[in-house]
């Protein structure tokens, strides 16, 4: 996964982040470093817990519904790096103003 991949599965994980948890690591938070850390907790927190949710489905699945699975996935990820790439390519467009 490159760096350009990690950064937006980043930004999609935190849509994500309970509204709670949101409001208490703002709250918590004074400085970007700080923001920074407590996104990098929950972007952790989550992929863990969604790689936990993989291991399980995968291991309820046979040879044949894994391989289909694995294939979606990979369809989706390259779908989705593109629809990321093309969509920061447009908003970069005009600059940062």
């Amino acid at each position: 996964m490159t760096k350009y991949s990690e950064f937006i599965l980043f930004l999609t994980l935190l849509i994500y982040i309970p509204n709670t948890a949101k409001a208490e690591c703002n709250n918590e938070s004074e400085t970007q470093i700080e923001t920074y850390k407590c996104a990098k907790y929950f972007y952790e927190n989550e992929d863990k817990r969604l790689n936990e949710i993989y291991q399980t489905k995968m291991a309820s699945l046979d040879n044949t519904a894994q391989n289909k699975l694995r294939l979606q996935e990979r369809r989706w990820i390259k779908k989705n790096n593109a629809d990321c790439k093309a969509e920061a390519n447009a908003e970069a467009e005009g600059g940062s103003m």
